[in-house]
């Protein structure tokens, strides 16, 4: 779905107060992102820093910090678990969570 230039995925489910989005695989893992709306509000990302591996985070918890140079602020946790992996592409090319902020 599109709305206004922002897409929305049929396969991910969103936290809309926290703009993230989260897809759940086959194997009940799950990938967590911020939405279209998120990245075109904030603007071109220069900065993006995750939490450790490992972390167990609680609903609503920050997983990582962006930043842009209009705005600062966290990616919240849409559900509660242990952050197992990061796409470490983004720390040294944030601008890539702006080109495909769903992949």
């Amino acid at each position: 779905m599109e709305i206004d230039y922002c897409t929305f995925p049929d396969d991910a489910l969103y936290d809309l107060e926290n703009n993230v989005w989260v897809r759940l695989d086959s194997a009940g893992k799950a990938k967590v992102g911020i939405t279209s709306v998120h990245a075109g509000l904030a603007g071109k990302f220069s900065k993006i820093k995750f939490k450790p591996i490992g972390t167990m985070l609680s609903r609503g918890q920050s997983i990582a910090t962006i930043e842009s140079v209009k705005y600062f602020g966290a990616v919240r946790a849409p559900l509660s678990g242990r952050l197992t992996a990061i796409n470490s592409a983004l720390e040294g090319k944030p601008k890539l969570a702006n080109d495909s902020p769903y992949d």
